[in-house]
């Protein structure tokens, strides 16, 4: 069966390099929206907009059975000038093509498919969503230079802390403003003892009016970011204090607030790792470097810890424009990618491996 992916994919393949085509000249949105929704459809893709905001998610979604449901993932659109458009441009195309790869053996091979469309670095929708519910498995594909195994990202959580004056005997209000001031002079001796791997950063977003005019509300807010989740939170349990404590030596009152959106780091899934560097091995791109070159886009992160997911780095070549090379390195890549779908469907033992990690490290 995987000969007849191979055979697909190849057999498909000039609406794939139109895809890219479209993405390189500029043409997303309506028209990327429209060609990848006429292929998902072409195939007997049950396809939907999910609306959220001004975005909206593309669901395409068949079914072959029971068995697992494993998922892909593309983008529809990008910010102009945005140093992730080559990648887009080549992945895009690679993770449809995988999809639809898979689909031409799903009534034999059973199991089922989703492919997600969204806009750039809009993935924490697909949570806000639930529309990962009933995915066993995912795969996000990214592009570039060189092959890298699955990656990482940063966790990062975002803080503001509010300043209040406190009203005094005479009817004057305490300054706010101190407040925050404070807060960053006990920030910057924090900052002196955290280990390298912490990026801790603020700016005040509110600090009065008129100079004339005593603040009686100020405001700051900070992001603060790190590989490892438990240093993390003991940092913010740190900034929480210097902002209690500035606030005591000022006479003032803090309001502390987290943003419910916060990105953890990519967890990749070794074993599933694994099995994709095999099947890339497989189809002819042997040369696979570390995953510490290999920097995940943070807003999948959160995927990672909802499914087993992976999400490395196929190398299409150096060429920025649609050569010969990669376009053979988007057939590969697709090939890999369900080759790897395609095992986790259908070798059991494979996915209890792969499902198992997972819960080990929830």
């Amino acid at each position: 069966m995987k000969q007849q992916i191979i055979n697909h994919i190849e057999e498909i393949k000039e609406d794939l390099f139109s895809l890219s085509s479209n993405l390189y000249q500029g043409n997303f949105k309506k028209d990327v929206i429209g060609i990848s929704e006429y292929l998902l459809k072409r195939q007997g893709f049950e396809c939907s907009r999910v609306p959220f905001g001004d975005f909206f998610i593309i669901k395409g979604e068949k079914k072959g059975g029971k068995g697992p449901t494993i998922a892909f993932f593309y983008y529809y659109t990008f910010e102009p000038e945005l140093k992730e458009e080559w990648n887009i441009r080549m992945a895009t195309p690679m993770s449809i093509g995988a999809a639809l790869g898979l689909a031409s053996v799903l009534e034999e091979l059973g199991g089922n498919i989703v492919i997600f469309g969204c806009p750039w670095n809009q993935e924490n929708l697909l949570i806000e969503q639930n529309l990962l519910k009933g995915i066993d498995g995912a795969i996000l594909l990214k592009s570039g230079s060189q092959s890298c195994e699955s990656g990482c990202s940063v966790n990062i959580h975002h803080m503001q802390v509010d300043f209040h004056g406190k009203k005094s005997i005479n009817g004057q209000y305490t300054n706010a403003l101190h407040g925050v001031i404070q807060c960053f002079n006990g920030i910057f001796t924090l900052k002196e003892s955290l280990p390298s791997s912490i990026q801790l950063e603020g700016i005040i977003t509110e600090g009065g009016k008129i100079p004339e005019e005593i603040p009686i509300k100020a405001s700051a807010s900070f992001s603060i970011s790190g590989p490892h989740k438990d240093t993390l939170n003991e940092i913010i349990t740190d900034l929480e204090n210097c902002a209690k404590g500035a606030a005591l030596q000022t006479g003032t009152e803090v309001i502390i607030h987290y943003e419910e959106s916060h990105y953890d780091c990519f967890n990749t899934n070794v074993s599933l790792n694994r099995l994709f560097c095999h099947n890339l091995k497989e189809v002819g791109l042997i040369d696979i470097h570390g995953p510490e070159e290999n920097e995940v886009t943070l807003k999948a992160g959160n995927i990672s810890h909802q499914v087993p997911s992976i999400c490395p780095c196929v190398g299409i070549g150096q060429d920025q424009e649609l050569s010969s090379e990669v376009q053979e390195n988007i057939l590969k890549g697709s090939q890999a990618a369900a080759f790897t779908a395609f095992d986790m469907i259908s070798n059991q033992n494979l996915f209890k491996e792969i499902k198992k990690e997972f819960k080990k490290n929830q």
